[in-house]
Order: C-alpha cells, then structure tokens, then sequence
C-alpha cells in the first residue's frame, strides 16, 4: 500500500513541480524506502537512482545561478544549499549500494 500511495503522490507532484524540486527527490527516496521494505530491491535502486538525479539537476542548476549572482548574500545562501546536496548524494550513494548488497 505505502508503494501505491508514494507512486500517486509522485505523479501529482511531478505534475505541478518543476523536476530540480527537491520534493521530487523526497519523494523517490521514500518510494526506494517502501519498495526496500518489500523486497523489491530492482525497483528500489531505480527510485533512489531517480532521487539522486534530482539532486543532482537542482546542485547544477543552482551552481550555474550562483556564478552568475553579485548579491553575496544571495551566494551565500545558495552556496549553503549546494553543500547541503553534495552532503546528500554520498548518502542516497549507501542506500544504493546497501540495497544492491541485499539483493545479492
């Protein structure tokens, strides 16, 4: 059910968001989560694959804003948020990982 319910939730966001939304990324994460918990490990890495791709457009898209900002305020800000991606893609990194050892 939890699988069936993450599914419906993605499918209206990524109607309404715009695919470097971090929500997206959320919300694969947790359908990786709940495909893990039942056993369906293939479908797992596909949606924590799919989470760190989001991540991954959103770290770009914000370093290519970043380069071209003069406000240090508004650097240092994305520059916090790039740092906090690139702390979490080594993360979704050992899920999948963890996930492809457990499939073994």
């Amino acid at each position: 059910k939890a699988v069936e319910d993450f599914t419906t939730c993605l499918k209206l966001r990524e109607a309404w968001l715009p695919p470097d939304d971090r929500r997206l990324a959320e919300i694969h994460f947790q359908l990786g989560l709940a495909h893990t918990l039942a056993k369906t490990f293939d479908e797992a890495v596909e949606e924590y694959c799919a989470a760190k791709c989001v991540l991954e457009i959103r770290k770009e898209m914000l370093q290519n804003q970043l380069d071209k900002m003069t406000d240090e305020t508004e650097k240092s800000t994305l520059q916090r948020e790039i740092t906090e991606l690139s702390d979490l893609l080594p993360d979704i990194d050992s899920k999948i990982n963890d996930v492809e050892e457990t499939k073994k």
